[in-house]
């Protein structure tokens, strides 16, 4: 990936699911909050979207070195999300995604979590990016995660699934 490319022009696709978060100081305690509200109405396809039934996500690994990798992220939240890098450490290790081979990809590249039920997928500011389904996706940005998408990071690409 290069960075910065196709970065003027995004497609209409990703505003499906494409969020934006907000960070509103709370003047009682001083407090930060972060809240997330979707850029566009919701879907009307056929993709299942994860939703509070849904306890983990599954991530198959369907291009690059990985290629046959399956991974179930479980208990994902802000705090404590799913990290996808190079690390070959224990948060990669046990409740993550470490693909060490892959030199295209930064040592932590990206994180899957869950918001209100809601899955999602943050690059967290890689060098060389992530895009979802082909589209490069801008850093430190939640999108939020729907069944069959394919979130790429160097060579490996990785299709997205909700256990039924």
């Amino acid at each position: 990936l290069m960075a910065g490319a196709g970065a003027g022009t995004k497609s209409n696709k990703l505003n499906k699911a494409r969020t934006q978060t907000s960070t509103a100081t709370s003047s009682t305690q001083g407090s930060r909050t972060k809240s997330t509200t979707s850029d566009a109405a919701s879907t009307k396809s056929k993709s299942k979207s994860a939703s509070t039934s849904s306890q983990s996500i599954l991530v198959n690994i369907v291009g690059g070195e990985y290629t046959g990798s399956k991974f179930e992220l479980k208990h994902l939240t802000h705090k404590n999300g799913g990290f996808v890098g190079r690390s070959t450490g224990k948060k990669f290790r046990e409740k993550g995604i470490s693909v060490p081979r892959d030199l295209e990809v930064s040592t932590t590249h990206g994180k899957f979590e869950c918001k209100g039920g809601r899955y999602f997928y943050t690059d967290t500011g890689s060098t060389n990016g992530s895009c979802i389904g082909g589209e490069e996706i801008e850093p430190e940005t939640p999108y939020e995660l729907v069944d069959g998408m394919e979130v790429s990071i160097g060579q490996t690409i990785m299709l997205i699934a909700f256990p039924r």
